[in-house]
């Protein structure tokens, strides 16, 4: 049986080791976090008090809003003393739920996914969707601080204008093609 707060921690753990791909579009949704809870009759008998306590926890952490999704129930039968309805797993919507366990990574999230639809909207950058984006240029990008990161998207803005002149004034005669 894990607890709220290992549950809570596995999901920024992910979001952590998973926001890139999640700022580029990828990822499977909703993620599904396994709570163990007592998988036989035999050991929900033997931890009986502590399988309740434990899924009153769950409820208490859910009605005051600390889970970032939904808990899926599973039913659970002790012989002679009857059903016994239990959290089985963490469900978890969304990116945005995700990130709400982890505010540094949904900062860095937030600020790639900006950076990211900048890079897209100027026309010398090969890149039309964040899914077009390489993992290391996610990650040199958001190294890049703020001045710098200015600095590349005029840099690329420029360079954009450059080809632009250099294709309209491009020589065209019988020896020169364009």
């Amino acid at each position: 049986m894990i607890t709220v707060d290992q549950a809570v921690d596995k999901v920024a753990k992910i979001a952590e080791n998973r926001w890139q791909d999640w700022v580029r579009g990828f990822g499977d949704w909703p993620l599904k976090i396994l709570l163990k809870p007592p998988s036989s009759e035999e050991q929900l008998a033997t931890e009986l008090l502590e399988a309740q306590n434990w899924a009153g926890l769950w409820q208490v952490a859910l009605k005051a809003g600390r889970l970032p999704g939904e808990l899926k129930h599973v039913t659970r039968r002790v012989k002679g003393q009857g059903n016994y309805r239990l959290p089985d797993r963490l469900i978890v919507p969304d990116v945005e739920s995700a990130l709400a366990t982890a505010p540094d990574v949904a900062a860095r999230y937030r600020q790639a996914e900006a950076r990211h639809q900048q890079a897209i909207a100027v026309p010398a950058v090969r890149w039309t969707t964040p899914a077009d984006i390489p993992t290391k240029a996610i990650s040199r990008i958001e190294k890049l601080a703020d001045h710098d990161w200015a600095h590349a998207l005029i840099t690329a803005e420029w360079g954009a204008h450059k080809m632009d002149r250099a294709e309209r004034h491009t020589p065209v005669g019988p020896n020169r093609t364009a």
